[in-house]
């Protein structure tokens, strides 16, 4: 689609650039494999304090159209929010449902935290 060029001046009158490209558009084909579930975040507006753990509320859907028993891990690789733990383990959910659970965060740094380390496993396809 194009390139990206971005050009700066600082404070003190130093010149410095970036280029990045170029950009491809790529058409998503139908065909490609979608996966059986979705996690979200139920309250968007969810403010971490800075090194406190807070349990922060997910809901995880069942996008199979046969029940589906998955199974919460937590991952050693994590991102700036590490997950202290999670409740329930195990969720049975029913086809093109939803439940949700409880994530236990906490926030090394200020800023977004992206939540990363969650690992969910299909039990009933093993």
């Amino acid at each position: 689609m194009g390139n990206l060029d971005i050009a700066w001046r600082s404070y003190f009158g130093e010149q410095g650039s970036m280029k990045i490209g170029p950009f491809k558009n790529q058409v998503h084909s139908s065909k490609e494999k979608v996966l059986p579930f979705e996690v979200e975040l139920v309250d968007r507006e969810t403010c971490l304090l800075l090194e406190t753990p807070q349990f922060v509320g997910f809901r995880l859907h069942n996008r199979n159209a046969i029940a589906a028993k998955y199974s919460l891990e937590i991952s050693e690789a994590q991102g700036e929010a590490l997950i202290c733990g999670v409740q329930p383990t195990m969720l049975r959910i029913e086809p093109s449902n939803s439940v949700d659970f409880d994530l236990e965060l906490f926030a090394k740094t200020c800023g977004v935290c992206y939540v990363q380390g969650l690992r969910v496993r299909d039990e009933v396809s093993k």
